[in-house]
């Protein structure tokens, strides 16, 4: 019998948290902002029987004032990985608003099955990139990809955070997130539901 379920994964916090009902109870240790996801929100938690969620909102919105700041862009492009937009559907109209906020246009890239694709797929009048987590790359391709922006001259800025600075992205506002404090915090949430 299941006493609890443990959802792993975007796609899979994104599924669960917009199912109508919950017989069991749901853990997300690591979800996408619910400002991006729809996912239900109220007075700080999920507001949901059965659902909790652990979300770490990156400040898209601070970290493309710093980027617009250190690069003086008049236009940000960012790079999203090409199945962001269907698991988050909302993300256009999000990222248009803060645009407008902003007083910055903000165009999408959609990356490409390869890292040579997704290289080529950046226009030449790119003033500045944010670089979105590219999940679906491993470590030698993410450190590809780095180095192809790098080699044409991009201002890059990882939402990632700082291993991508140090394997060649001009800058982030996050030191990432911590696995270690987030894999005992879920023990912890996951001890919590079972007593």
């Amino acid at each position: 019998d299941v006493d609890i379920i443990l959802g792993i994964g975007f796609a899979t916090a994104i599924h669960l948290s917009k199912l109508p009902a919950l017989s069991k109870p749901v853990l997300i240790p690591l979800a996408p902002d619910p400002r991006f996801s729809g996912s239900p929100l109220a007075g700080g938690v999920s507001g949901k029987k059965n659902l909790s969620y652990l979300s770490y909102p990156g400040g898209v919105a601070e970290d493309l004032k710093l980027l617009q700041r250190l690069t003086s862009a008049k236009r940000v492009h960012i790079l999203v990985d090409a199945v962001l937009p269907q698991l988050l559907p909302r993300v256009g109209a999000v990222l248009a608003r803060l645009g407008k906020e902003l007083g910055t246009p903000l165009t999408t890239i959609v990356a490409g099955e390869s890292v040579a694709e997704t290289t080529q797929r950046i226009p030449p009048d790119v003033e500045a990139l944010y670089v979105t987590p590219q999940v679906r790359l491993s470590d030698d391709e993410r450190k590809a990809l780095i180095g192809g922006l790098t080699k044409k001259g991009i201002p890059t800025f990882s939402m990632r955070g700082r291993i991508e600075v140090d394997e060649g992205m001009l800058a982030t506002k996050t030191r990432g997130t911590d696995m270690v404090k987030l894999a005992r915090r879920t023990a912890f949430n996951l001890e919590r539901v079972l007593r």
